[in-house]
């Protein structure tokens, strides 16, 4: 059993839940995805376009949901 903090469980369902509101790949229509720990980024599943790194999800989702494709 894995014992988890407050902190940490938080953090993956707020990623869980923001992974299901971002908006499309802008240059496939594929679902991005939030990941890194210390540096976060938003990844496309389909063609592997990405944010750069930033220190806060909601900055890497800022980021993902303001690209025009």
């Amino acid at each position: 059993m894995t014992c988890h903090s407050d902190k940490e469980v938080s953090t993956v369902a707020n990623k869980d839940i923001s992974e299901h509101m971002l908006k499309p790949c802008p240059f496939c229509g594929g679902q991005g995805y939030i990941t890194g720990r210390r540096y976060i980024r938003v990844v496309c599943k389909k063609c592997g376009a990405e944010t750069g790194v930033h220190e806060l999800t909601s900055s890497a989702i800022a980021a993902w949901e303001r690209r025009e494709g």
